[in-house]
């Protein structure tokens, strides 16, 4: 913290599905070290129209910009039109398809699926 605010470039922002969303809201608002979503994004403005702010300049730089979905879950086209209009680097999305667990769901395979550990270190990075 810097005079009662968070030091915003020194933070990494990760969520999962509502909390992916929420957090590249932020990184949209404040330049942060980067961000992460996992399987977020479909807020709506009106029917089927995505919402206004995803097509808003980002304050953070677009190479610090992930994204992740499953390719079997059902919002994939959805989340992919947001990261798309986020204009996310199209080798920063990475398009998870492993076979998804019995009795788990395709959305949170991408956090939950061990077997993604490598694409896990991959995206959070080595630092700045």
């Amino acid at each position: 913290m810097e005079n009662g605010q968070p030091k915003w470039e020194e933070i990494a922002l990760a969520g999962q599905s509502q909390g992916g969303g929420m957090s590249a809201f932020i990184a949209k608002t404040h330049r942060v070290a980067r961000v992460i979503d996992f399987s977020g994004g479909w807020d709506y403005s009106a029917k089927n129209k995505i919402a206004d702010w995803y097509f808003k300049d980002s304050k953070t730089p677009l190479d610090r910009w992930y994204g992740t979905y499953h390719v079997k879950e059902l919002a994939a086209p959805t989340i992919i039109k947001t990261y798309k209009a986020m204009n996310i680097p199209e080798k920063h999305i990475y398009a998870f398809d492993l076979e998804v667990p019995d009795r788990k769901k395709a959305h949170s395979n991408g956090i939950r699926n061990i077997a993604y550990v490598a694409d896990w270190i991959a995206l959070l990075g080595k630092g700045n």
